[in-house]
């Protein structure tokens, strides 16, 4: 949650990095978050995701990159979400010309060839079963974690998403300079895309779009990604703003 406040708050302020952050922490079952270990898979590499963000954006020393690079690392046999933020970091590095920034990924992609190299045919998933269950089990899966992150059932996803995208367009039809596909943006959707496509591969005939411990990552992803899309914004410091945060965490 810090994590997400960080970075989020670079590009909208506090108090709406504040906002994010507390949606971030009520959304979707979170004694499921917190006490079933196999959630791990989703919550270490959301953890490490923010942490390379949270480096890029501080252009941060070997310290911080160390740091990133070790949990990527743990982050790269996790689950979808691993593999999938190494194609998304791999976009902005390269879009952004930090060469030397790569370096970063080395460790996650060696755990990771390492990995698939010796359990790829010991995983018994069906990809042929799964596959063409794979465009509406994703449809489904993003609109659930739309609606999740506000505590909403999935019907309401529909609803949080069709919001979200007028406001970015009232937003940026408001005259922001800032182009609309900046590096963090292209990112953050393929690690999306990545994220969803592989989680789905390996589970869309089986699994639930609606099972709560998968909505906490797109969640995090997608929200980032609203924040990146109005970069520049500020909200007017209102002193209830806390108490009304508070107020929702409650509820």
């Amino acid at each position: 949650v810090g994590l997400v406040y960080i970075v989020a708050r670079v590009r909208v302020g506090p108090w709406a990095a504040l906002c994010v952050a507390v949606l971030v922490l009520v959304s979707g079952r979170a004694w499921e978050t917190i006490l079933f270990p196999a959630t791990l898979t989703f919550v270490l590499p959301t953890l490490a995701g923010g942490t390379a963000w949270w480096a890029l954006d501080r252009d941060s020393g070997w310290l911080g990159r160390a740091l990133a690079g070790l949990l990527l690392a743990g982050a790269a046999v996790t689950g979808g979400l691993g593999p999938a933020l190494m194609v998304g970091l791999a976009a902005e590095i390269c879009l952004r010309r930090r060469w030397a920034w790569l370096w970063l990924l080395l460790p996650g992609v060696t755990v990771l060839i390492a990995w698939y190299a010796g359990e790829w045919g010991n995983t018994g998933t069906q990809f042929s079963t799964n596959l063409p269950h794979l465009p509406v089990w994703a449809a489904k899966y993003l609109v659930t974690a739309a609606g999740a992150t506000f505590g909403l059932p999935p019907p309401g996803g529909l609803a949080v998403l069709a919001l979200v995208a007028m406001g970015i367009f009232v937003w940026r039809r408001a005259g922001r300079p800032e182009p609309f596909w900046s590096p963090r943006a292209i990112g953050l959707v393929l690690t999306l895309a990545v994220a969803v496509i592989s989680i789905g591969a390996a589970r869309a005939a089986d699994t639930p779009a609606t099972t709560s411990r998968y909505l906490y990552s797109p969640a995090v992803l997608m929200l980032l990604l609203a924040c990146e899309c109005v970069r520049g914004l500020q909200l007017p410091q209102i002193r209830w703003v806390p108490a009304a945060g508070l107020v929702v965490v409650l509820v």
